[in-house]
């Protein structure tokens, strides 16, 4: 460049960042403007003025906080914003049930380790990202179909057959993200539950009044209080685990098609989601710890029109570790009983909703014979 030109350029950059600096002492400086005249300046430089030029712009720009700030708040959310459209996308796009990943499923899978990678650190595992993608396939079937508008205050109610392992969890990975506000758990420790307790869950009119136990009681006193997770997230509880309760899958949609199953969603807000459904399902939706299945539900509590819920969980939580098992940790955590102890219950009200109890007898056949008959 012409050493003359580059002086008179240099010169008149000088004039123009003097005059700026003049403008700003006045609270009435025009930033935009001067954005816009620095622009014209830089685009009309060539050659080694350009750095020059360059560098007093970008000396400019970073003494403007208010300008900054503002693009630092905008940012994240249209960022968010895009993310959940790009979500909303690949969930529509998820296909059927596989043993395969694709894009649309590496996407929702890059999109919830982001989201919590505590929660959601099971799915580096190749069988834990197949899963996963599967549970998050059922689950929002079952939530879509639902049709719960935003305003409703959602119990999630999980049915199944449910034990507990030898292994400790964090409670609050049964409460995750910000979706979930209770995971509610009825029976004490180590307790397995009739269809009588069953229903009493799934309707909402069971009270810990109406508890009585067969074949064993409580080993001590038992808490006038549902397990709450919520109420102890900074403390270990056994690990859960909800397996198949049936070998075919007929159960599921006798019971998804109850007038009762509407008829509690619609009076009570109570959604029943029975897990894992069997039949042909069973090969894509194994027995899976049930803080992986509450964590999908709160990923799409979050994605659909978002929401929250309250889980309650009609299953029982009998031992099947190998290991001798914990007894003093399960009576500090709420209550326990023996072996073999089952809760029913009695002077609870059963015949609201008489289609859904006999599915749910026919679900617990089981462990039918052994309760009252009221």
């Amino acid at each position: 460049m012409d050493r003359d030109l580059e002086r008179h350029l240099e010169g008149d950059l000088d004039r123009v960042l003097d005059r700026e600096r003049r403008r700003r002492a006045r609270p009435e400086a025009n930033e935009e403007l001067f954005s816009k005249l620095l622009l014209g300046v830089t685009v009309a430089v060539v050659g080694g003025a350009t750095a020059l030029v360059a560098s007093g712009v970008r000396a400019l720009w970073t003494k403007t906080p208010k300008r900054e700030k503002k693009l630092d708040k905008e940012f994240p959310k249209s960022l968010e914003t895009m993310k959940t459209a790009e979500v909303h996308e690949a969930l529509k796009n998820l296909g059927s049930y596989s043993n395969t990943v694709d894009p649309n499923g590496q996407k929702l899978l890059d999109y919830l380790s982001n989201l919590s990678d505590k929660i959601f650190h099971w799915i580096k595992a190749a069988n834990g990202a197949i899963i996963c993608l599967n549970l998050v396939r059922y689950f929002h079937k079952m939530l879509t179909e639902a049709e719960v508008s935003e305003d409703v205050d959602l119990h999630i109610v999980l049915v199944g057959d449910g034990s507990i392992s030898d292994q400790v969890r964090p409670a609050d990975w049964l409460v995750p993200l910000n979706t979930i506000t209770d995971t509610i758990l009825y029976p004490p420790w180590n307790c397995a539950i009739d269809a009588n307790v069953a229903y009493g869950i799934s309707t909402g009119c069971m009270l810990p009044e109406h508890g009585v136990f067969r074949n064993g009681e409580p080993q001590g006193p038992l808490p006038e209080r549902w397990n709450s997770m919520a109420a102890q997230q900074t403390t270990g509880v056994p690990e859960i685990i909800l397996g198949p309760m049936r070998t075919d899958a007929d159960w599921m949609m006798k019971l998804t098609a109850l007038a009762d199953w509407m008829a509690l969603l619609k009076d009570r807000r109570r959604l029943i989601i029975p897990y894992p459904p069997g039949g042909v399902l069973a090969d894509w939706l194994p027995a899976v710890p049930l803080d992986r299945i509450i964590a999908v539900i709160a990923f799409l509590l979050k994605i659909l029109p978002p929401y929250k819920a309250t889980v309650h969980l009609a299953a029982g939580l009998q031992h099947r570790g190998a290991t001798p098992p914990d007894v003093e940790m399960w009576q500090d955590l709420y209550a326990c009983t023996p072996d073999g102890t089952v809760m029913s219950t009695q002077d609870m009200e059963r015949r609201e909703y008489p289609m859904l109890y006999s599915i749910l007898r026919s679900m617990f056949h089981s462990t039918r014979a052994r309760f009252f008959s009221h």
